[in-house]
């Protein structure tokens, strides 16, 4: 956390531009952890042993309120090929 937040520093050219370089620090951290929660969920999805199994995986974009966030999950077929 140290070393990002003297890297937003080594950003912030302005003094005046203060806010909006911590708002762009924010919502590039919060788009960061939306991506690791929704592969955490993903890969915890895929070790259930329920009949589905993974068919690949389809990526696509989700729009947040701190931007789009990539989200790639798997596609699961169940035993009848559904």
């Amino acid at each position: 956390m140290e070393e990002s937040i003297r890297g937003l520093l080594a950003e912030l050219k302005d003094t005046r531009d203060w806010e909006d370089t911590i708002f762009r620090w924010a919502c590039a951290l919060a788009r960061t952890v939306a991506e690791r929660l929704f592969t955490a969920v993903d890969d915890e999805l895929a070790t259930r042993e329920d009949g589905w199994h993974s068919e690949g995986k389809r990526a696509h974009t989700v729009v947040t309120r701190f931007g789009p966030v990539r989200v790639r999950r798997r596609l699961y077929q169940d035993g009848q090929g559904q």
